[in-house]
């Protein structure tokens, strides 16, 4: 595998891990929007009590609706489903067709451009 190709790799495997520990640690769900615009709360729980987040006077029922579309259970499912690309992209760019290795390479790419704000992202990966 070329080295720009296991660099990109190994960056996206590194954010994933920090998605699911931070996935793993919140609060569990799954997490729903209240009643809007009477609830302006996001519950964690299928009762009342269940409060995650409640109106502070900050955010729109489209904030709670993004809050609650983050639910963890959610966040480690796209985590499984990234990381299982990745696995499938590098098996492409080892099998050795250059075709297979370009697109591979690519996909990755654009998977990484996820996270093209964090400190690690190499701006050479963007085309």
């Amino acid at each position: 595998m070329e080295a720009v190709t296991t660099d990109i790799a190994a960056f996206i495997l590194e954010r994933l891990d920090d998605e699911e520990r931070d996935a793993r640690a919140a609060t569990p769900g799954p997490w729903r929007v209240g009643n809007f615009p009477r609830e302006r709360v996001v519950y964690s729980g299928p009762d009342e009590a269940d409060v995650l987040i409640y109106d502070e006077g900050g955010h729109s029922e489209a904030d709670a609706h993004h809050v609650a579309r983050q639910d963890p259970a959610a966040t480690v499912a796209r985590v499984e489903a990234l990381r299982a690309l990745v696995e499938v992209m590098e098996l492409s760019a080892n099998d050795g067709d250059c075709n297979v290795d370009a697109v591979g390479e690519e996909a990755l790419r654009h998977v990484a451009a996820i996270w093209r704000h964090h400190e690690g992202y190499d701006e050479r990966w963007t085309r």
